[in-house]
């Protein structure tokens, strides 16, 4: 790779095969992965390869990596022996869909080379790579719903929706919620269906989501927390219907064409705010919990 001293980074080339001992991570101002947008980019370039013997040019996958402390070089995971591997740590920039879906490309096709441009940003510590992250979206502007505080939130939270798509389907609008953390400026979504950020911003208000990562161990975290939001959804249902905040033929549709999901018919508006109040006499939320009206 070539090195650029002026501005601290390093530009080649790199193929999924030779990066194996790599780990690219996304940082919380990372948007959420949809693995709506990672799910149809594999499927079109299975189709590109049967149909031209090769996949789609991918471009320039943009990455940092930080220098102090030392253990944000290394991420440690055991093997299938429980000993313990290192992997060379970096924080995607801006491609992060691009490399999952290259992934998983390479577990569908492992014999097949998949190569791509890239470049590698060199920072003091983390929060410079947050800087460099921050400085890119100002130019790439997406949906601020899709981005979270801390790194830990981003990755439950993608986790926590990709589940409750496979639990409701029919509840996630099809007219761009798989896109939503791609687009600025948002397509209102009528009561009862949902986008991402309308996901999003329930984990949030409800504050289920720091109560999740308080959880240990970790790899419990999602259980607990989908089975936190499987209380608020049955919660939902007794609320809206005794406020009478919806008319009674949203809540029908909520049983009936959504499969019994009621989490969409939260929004941050003045019923939204009722709703959390009811959440929070019935204990089904943290006392933190709060709905932000819009504005503030």
């Amino acid at each position: 790779m070539l090195w650029n001293p002026e501005i601290s980074t390093y530009v080649g080339f790199g193929d999924m095969s030779t990066l194996q001992g790599c780990r690219f991570l996304p940082m919380a101002t990372n948007r959420c992965i949809s693995q709506d947008v990672v799910a149809q980019r594999v499927h079109e370039n299975l189709t590109r390869l049967r149909e031209h013997g090769s996949y789609a040019h991918f471009g320039q996958i943009s990455v940092v990596a930080v220098q102090q402390p030392s253990s944000e070089q290394l991420v440690v995971e055991p093997d299938g022996f429980g000993n313990p591997r290192h992997f060379a740590r970096f924080y995607v920039l801006d491609g992060q869909h691009r490399l999952r879906t290259m992934e998983q490309l390479r577990h569908e096709r492992p014999n097949q080379l998949i190569s791509f441009e890239l470049s590698v940003k060199v920072v003091k510590d983390k929060m410079a790579a947050n800087e460099a992250l921050l400085l890119m979206q100002n130019c790439y502007g997406a949906d601020p719903r899709c981005f979270f505080h801390e790194d830990d939130e981003a990755d439950l939270a993608s986790r926590t929706l990709d589940l409750a798509k496979l639990t409701w389907p029919n509840a996630f609008s099809s007219s761009g919620a798989s896109a939503a953390s791609f687009k600025r400026v948002q397509r209102p979504i009528n009561r009862p269906l949902l986008d991402d950020g309308l996901f999003y911003d329930l984990l949030r208000d409800t504050h289920l989501l720091p109560a999740a990562l308080g959880y240990e161990p970790r790899n419990e975290r999602l259980r607990l927390l989908f089975e936190y939001l499987k209380d608020v959804n049955d919660a939902l249902k007794d609320i809206a219907g005794n406020e009478k905040l919806v008319a009674a033929s949203t809540i029908d549709k909520c049983e009936e064409a959504l499969g019994g999901c009621f989490i969409g018919l939260y929004r941050r508006d003045e019923k939204g705010d009722k709703i959390m109040r009811a959440l929070k006499q019935g204990e089904k939320v943290p006392q933190e919990a709060t709905c932000r009206l819009h504005g503030e």
